[in-house]
């Protein structure tokens, strides 16, 4: 599963998400994509066409494995870039570890 559903995401422009080089998904802010996976060795790659971040994982029997992914801007100028028009987005991909309940 990946989702981008987080609240540091800037909520703009698409994110483009690959698996083994096929894309599988155009996550927009507050979607997210389930799929099967076969065993063995994979690499997830997400991209908003300026930033792209890859990701390789072993998937076992039964295992369920989490990304999430968001789009960010890139320190505190990104803020006075924006109002101009312009600013430095940049992808961030990370695994989710499940965490058991307490």
């Amino acid at each position: 599963m990946v989702t981008r559903n987080s609240p540091q995401d800037i909520k703009v422009r698409d994110l483009l998400v690959f698996l083994d080089e096929k894309e599988i998904a155009n996550l927009q802010y507050k979607e997210e994509i389930e799929l099967q996976v076969p065993l063995g060795r994979h690499t997830l790659k997400a991209t908003n066409t300026l930033s792209t971040k890859v990701e390789d994982f072993e998937a076992s029997t039964g295992e369920i494995i989490r990304f999430a992914v968001r789009n960010r801007f890139k320190g505190f100028l990104a803020l006075i870039m924006m109002m101009l028009g312009f600013a430095p987005y940049y992808v961030e991909l990370e695994r989710v570890r499940h965490q058991p309940p307490q």
